[in-house]
Order: structure tokens, then C-alpha cells, then sequence
């Protein structure tokens, strides 16, 4: 018999220990490793979108989501469709919107009662006392001055027939209220500063007097106030300057 013979079972044993030896060496052995640079991981947040909500601002990042139904080419608007939807928050028409009523200015002559002393006004103009001026053409010299001093002024009118006129100069210092008292009714006109002062009110001939033909009443900012008369056929007009009461 050969020695391989008689040793087979021996040696195949021997062979199936060999093989399992390696295989554990094999296994246990540690795997080669590559170096490779470790790269900082950055952390990203989710994109941030603001929607307008009845709350405020949503941060909701879903908000960035494509809407199916719109990127769907088979969804069309209709023209039943509105294209933007109406929601609580939207913003109110500029007809919806009412109109406030517009405030008035304050008057400067907000304490300033108009009230006259018609009784003072008819007893200067019939009684008294009196004092004479002329009367001129704008830019033909220096005017004469009235005022609201307690007399008559007796005004002399220039021209021919019916187109006698004049000017004269009143100095007023104060915010008041003022009666015009004529014993004539002519044109009569004010000029405040160069600029024409409308007349608040006239009125014909006073109950109980008869010396005064009308009677002017204005509301007056400081000033050099120009008053002119005529034209008119008249020669004459007596005048008398009133402030009024409370405005003293």
C-alpha cells in the first residue's frame, strides 16, 4: 500500500485544517484603509417664505411647494374663475372709502360777537362832531386818514356830475370787526393792503334813524385800509367808523 494511500484521511484532515486557518486569517485580517479629508458638514435651514395670513406673516416653508392643480397643464382658469381669490384681509376700494367732510379754517374773529352800536353810529352822524377831508385820486398824492375815533368825517368827493369819487386812508391796528355808517348810499369798496376786502353785509337805513342811508359790516385784519367812494353824483359823504364793542 502507498504511504498516500494509507495516510488519506490523515492528509485531507490535515488539508481542511489548513484551509479553515487561512480563511480565518483571511477574515480577522484588517481591511486597508484610504485617507481621505473629512469635509465640515454645514447645516442648511429650509427656505424661508412670507405669506400674507390673517395672523400676519407665515414662515411656512410648504409655502415654496409648487401648487399641483396650477402646474397641471390640463387646469385652466375659466372665466368663472376669478384669478385671485378674495380673502378678508383684502384692501378696501378707494370707493368704499368715505369722505371725510373738509374742516373749515379757524376765523381769526372767533370771540368777536357781530354786534353794532347803531344808536352811537346814527347819533355821530347827526350830531356830531365833524371833521373835513379830501378826498383824491389813486396816485395823485397823500390821502387823508379817517378813523374809528368818535367823529363824522365829512368826505369830499372829486370829479364832475355823475363821477365824483375818491379815496381816503384808514390805519387799522388791531383784528376787529367794524360798522361803515354813510349818509349817502354810493359805491363804497375796501382795500386792504392793495388787496380788495369783501364786505360781510350792508343793510339800507337803520330802524329809528334816518341820518344814515347804509350801513357796512366787515371783518378787518390789521392793515393800511383804502376806502373808495363813488362814482356817484354826490359831492359829499359823511362817514362814521365804528369798532365794535367787545373788539376794544
Amino acid at each position: 500500500m502507498r504511504l498516500s494511500e494509507r495516510n488519506g484521511p490523515q492528509s485531507a484532515l490535515a488539508r481542511l485544517v489548513v484551509l479553515a486557518m487561512l480563511a480565518l486569517a483571511a477574515c480577522s485580517a484588517p481591511a486597508p484603509t484610504t485617507s481621505v479629508s473629512r469635509i465640515p458638514t454645514i447645516a442648511l435651514a429650509p427656505p424661508t417664505t412670507f405669506t400674507a395670513s390673517s395672523g400676519g406673516l407665515s414662515t411656512d416653508p410648504s409655502a415654496l411647494l409648487p401648487d399641483a392643480t396650477a402646474a397641471s397643464p390640463d387646469v385652466l382658469p375659466s372665466a368663472a374663475t376669478p384669478l385671485v381669490e378674495a380673502s378678508a384681509t383684502t384692501t378696501p376700494r378707494v370707493s368704499d372709502i368715505p369722505i371725510l367732510p373738509e374742516v373749515p379754517e379757524p376765523s381769526p374773529f372767533p370771540s368777536l360777537p357781530h354786534t353794532s352800536d347803531v344808536a352811537l353810529g346814527c347819533r355821530l352822524m347827526s350830531t356830531g362832531p365833524v371833521k373835513q377831508v379830501r378826498a383824491i385820486l389813486p396816485g395823485e398824492g397823500t390821502m387823508d386818514t379817517v378813523g374809528d375815533d368818535g367823529h363824522r368825517y365829512d368826505i369830499q368827493l372829486v370829479g364832475e356830475g355823475d363821477q365824483r369819487e375818491g379815496m381816503v386812508r384808514f390805519d387799522n391796528l388791531r383784528v376787529a370787526v367794524y360798522s361803515f355808517y354813510l349818509n349817502q348810499d354810493v359805491p363804497f369798496a375796501l382795500f386792504l393792503d392793495g388787496q380788495p376786502l369783501a364786505l360781510e353785509s350792508s343793510s339800507k337805513q337803520p330802524e329809528g334813524c334816518r341820518d344814515i342811508a347804509i350801513h357796512h359790516f366787515v371783518e378787518m385784519m390789521p392793515g393800511e385800509v383804502m376806502l373808495h367812494f363813488g362814482p356817484s353824483a354826490q359831492s359829499t359823504v359823511g362817514l362814521v367808523i365804528d369798532r365794535s364793542q367787545e373788539a376794544r
